[in-house]
């Protein structure tokens, strides 16, 4: 009976920390203006946001995220910009095939198929990590459909020890404890967040129940093409925003450094109290740099 009680009280806190989850997201995309929508992809539906009004602006989410990834930070530039936020193929809702292809260079194809469905012939592309990675790779293979890029924190330039095989290293073995928690969101984030025990089993949850499934993907990536792009990150001719956290553990800041030095018309900005996912920890900071790229 002990046991029985314990088994419904952990659903329960799931399910609570579930809801406060999805809940916490709904109303960041209302405060910052941003709908739901879907459209068609090779034959599968894709979720995406969007919001504001001008000239397209497409910002693509890190790995095992999903598209409210930007809301915050994107929500500055929407007076703007038509901000899109998609689901990257195997993540949010999109159908996760055990059998697809989630490379770099496959993903950065889907980018291009997703810009056809929406009749979008040329759009400002960005991402952070993985999206940022993928819209390097995107960016070098279609650049015609590129007006200007804008990339945070980013694996693609082999730097030192700083490999596409270290950055995508995968997640280790399934989260057993919140201490593991802990740690993994101590390597993400400058400060970890604090929130409540019942938000972190449920985070907890999510991450496991995806585990073999981001292992897969995270193989491919590290076996595909465009993992590396050192010999063509010179033919990046647009206009490129690079923005990076101090703090980053993932991918250090050399890396953004390099990436400065090819790009031959890129700027740096180096935000403080930021680790690898500045749009969540530094999200003002970041939308004024994006404000401030995208409007001069």
């Amino acid at each position: 009976m002990q046991k029985s009680s314990q088994v419904r009280a952990k659903r329960s806190s799931l399910t609570l920390g579930k809801f406060v989850i999805d809940a916490g997201a709904w109303v960041a995309r209302r405060r910052a203006g941003f709908a739901n929508e879907t459209v068609v992809v090779g034959g599968q539906t894709v979720h995406y946001l969007q919001g504001g009004s001008g000239p397209p602006l497409v910002l693509l989410h890190p790995l095992s995220s999903d598209r409210s990834s930007f809301v915050q930070a994107a929500g500055a530039v929407t007076s703007h910009r038509s901000v899109i936020l998609p689901d990257l193929p195997g993540h949010g809702g999109c159908t996760r095939d055990p059998k697809g292809d989630y490379s770099i260079a496959a993903q950065a194809r889907w980018v291009v198929s997703f810009l056809d469905a929406l009749g979008l012939r040329t759009v400002d592309l960005g991402g952070n990590s993985y999206g940022g990675h993928v819209a390097l790779s995107a960016t070098i293979r279609s650049p015609e459909r590129v007006r200007s890029l804008i990339v945070m924190s980013s694996a693609g330039l082999e730097v030192g020890l700083a490999t596409g095989l270290d950055i995508y290293g995968g997640f280790g073995e399934p989260m057993r404890s919140v201490a593991d928690l802990h740690a993994f969101l101590d390597r993400v984030f400058h400060l970890r967040p604090s929130m409540p025990s019942f938000v972190e089993r449920q985070l907890m949850n999510d991450i496991n129940a995806n585990y073999d499934f981001l292992e897969a993907m995270i193989a491919m990536i590290r076996t595909g093409d465009d993992l590396r792009l050192n010999e063509r990150i010179h033919e990046i001719r647009q206009p490129t925003l690079i923005v990076w956290g101090r703090e980053d553990a993932v991918v250090p800041l050399s890396v953004g450094q390099g990436y400065a030095e090819l790009i031959p018309n890129a700027e740096l900005v180096v935000l403080d109290g930021a680790g690898h996912i500045p749009q969540l920890e530094r999200s003002d900071a970041v939308g004024t740099a994006m404000t401030n790229f995208l409007v001069d």
